[in-house]
């Protein structure tokens, strides 16, 4: 009787199935460093922002302020005035421009202005029509007189008064400005008293919390603000306002304090 052996043959995977087991191994390996990198920077994330906040929780930022009253010590004064002119009479109405010009320079001297302090413009033309058609054209003559001095007040009481000279047939246009030439100089004190200012303002909230205001972490200057006296017309790129002889000068400061 003959033997038969029972040895089961290895069963045959064909080449595209391991290519696929292979394949799928490759996937969930790369799978799993994805999500092991992910871990790794979520924990640096939340540990990064653990610090900023324990950071930010450490500083107190503050902006304070300082202001001075001072009086300006530049003024100046405008005048334009007049006339109309046609064409046949142009020759003559440009003598009394010049007419004008020197009853306005003599009232200025009488004032106490010195030759140094005014400056007179030449003549302007503008055509000026009488019709629509523009056929028959006429003239505005202008002229400006401005006086520059250091004495504001003399400035400002002869601003009120010049008009009286619309009696002698002289049509005025007047106009006033002060500035004060020792700003730069004024900010510098300013700058640190609004430091000051910023400081009481963190001590104020340290004091709140239970704590105490450390060093200065970084500072910075704000715009300055030349201000009419009592106005709070401020601006964010700073304002300098020049209608009045007496102003209010005030500069900001940005200062972050520490916590101790």
């Amino acid at each position: 009787m003959e033997e038969t052996n029972n040895i089961n043959p290895t069963p045959i995977i064909p080449a595209t199935t391991n290519s696929k087991i292979t394949r799928l191994h490759l996937g969930l390996v790369w799978l799993g460093i994805i999500l092991a990198i992910g871990m790794v920077l979520m924990t640096l994330i939340g540990s990064f922002t653990f610090f900023q906040s324990k950071k930010l929780g450490d500083v107190v930022n503050v902006t304070g302020s300082a202001t001075k009253d001072v009086v300006g010590d530049k003024g100046n004064l405008n005048i334009s005035f007049s006339r109309g002119a046609s064409v046949s009479s142009l020759g003559s109405d440009y003598k009394l421009m010049g007419n004008d010009a020197n009853t306005i320079i003599a009232y200025l001297k009488k004032k106490g202005f010195t030759d140094a302090e005014i400056t007179t413009s030449s003549i302007s033309a503008s055509d000026v029509w009488s019709d629509k058609e523009k056929q028959y054209k006429d003239y505005d003559l202008r002229q400006n007189i401005e006086v520059n001095s250091g004495n504001v007040n003399l400035i400002d009481a002869t601003s009120k008064d010049i008009t009286s000279l619309a009696s002698n047939g002289i049509v005025l246009n007047v106009n006033t400005s002060y500035t004060y030439s020792k700003l730069a100089d004024e900010r510098v004190g300013l700058l640190s008293a609004a430091i000051d200012d910023a400081r009481l303002r963190a001590e104020s909230i340290a004091e709140k919390s239970g704590r105490k205001i450390g060093n200065i972490q970084s500072a910075s200057s704000g715009v300055v603000q030349v201000l009419s006296p009592g106005s709070i017309e401020v601006q964010d790129y700073g304002s300098y306002d020049t209608s009045t002889i007496n102003k209010t000068i005030m500069v900001t400061a940005k200062v972050s304090f520490s916590f101790k």
